[in-house]
């Protein structure tokens, strides 16, 4: 589930064309004191610190109003709790990389409206191959 990341990345391409204007200055104490643009990077990649690091993108323009939107939908939907009961990105990951949840996965992000047009549409291609009895790469069972 690739896709619940989306807004964090996003924000971190933004962020590291953002770090170079002069209105950021380090450390940043809501990013877990960072000094630098690699370090905040670093913060940021973390789980952890996804809301902290949303919090400052909203609040210093670097996330678009929609990125923002799609990071809450994506927290609230795995707060009531996400396929096969994951809750967190690396469960979710585990969990929807099993060809055998697959459906159960592409129903909860439709639902949610937490996969893009052409992740569904991608998902929704290797779903049919496998339904009309296509066999996946060298016997394998997962992403």
């Amino acid at each position: 589930m690739r896709y619940i990341l989306t807004p964090i990345v996003l924000f971190l391409f933004a962020f590291t064309a953002y770090a170079g204007i002069d209105d950021i200055t380090f450390p940043i104490d809501e990013l877990g004191g960072c000094e630098s643009e690699a370090a905040c990077f670093s913060y940021c990649e973390s789980p952890d610190n996804y809301d902290a690091c949303m919090a400052f993108a909203a609040d210093n323009g670097l996330a678009e109003e929609e990125e923002i939107e799609q990071y809450e939908q994506v927290k609230e939907a795995l707060n009531e709790g996400g396929p096969g009961g994951c809750d967190s990105h690396e469960s979710c990951e585990s969990y929807c990389s099993v060809v055998e949840n697959l459906d159960e996965c592409i129903a909860f992000g439709e639902e949610h409206g937490i996969m893009d047009d052409v992740e569904l549409e991608e998902a929704r291609k290797v779903q049919q191959a496998l339904e009309g009895g296509a066999q996946l790469p060298g016997g394998c069972t997962g992403k």
